[in-house]
């Protein structure tokens, strides 16, 4: 649904950060954000991300996954939520442990149920 995501990046609800490789695209990773009024704070999902496959040996990773966090600190985003699908963590178990690296705990359980 292109025309709402760009509103909503329009409105400052979305934010997208890009990694090139010149002027190739190889990477990206989005964020929606979020205002909380119970707790009067603003927060971060993160969204859809890709790494062309060949890049994700390096560093580049790291830091198109992480490198947003100051940019969204200084929007006054006070906690950011990532997750993932559980297929991927079955398979690539290793995000588990580069995410508490990254300073993540353990948030909730979600549950899905197809209709």
């Amino acid at each position: 649904d292109w025309p709402r995501l760009l509103k909503h990046e329009r409105r400052g609800l979305f934010k997208v950060w890009t990694a090139r490789d010149g002027h190739q695209l190889i990477g990206y990773r989005s964020y929606y954000l979020e205002y909380y009024p119970l707790t009067k704070t603003l927060g971060a999902t993160d969204g859809p991300y890709y790494l062309d496959p060949e890049y994700r040996e390096g560093t580049i990773g790291y830091k198109l996954m992480f490198g947003a966090e100051p940019l969204l600190k200084d929007r006054g985003v006070r906690r950011v939520i990532s997750h993932f699908p559980l297929a991927t963590y079955q398979t690539r178990g290793g995000l588990l442990p580069l995410f508490e690296r990254a300073g993540y705990k353990p948030y909730e359980i979600r549950l899905a149920k197809k209709l």
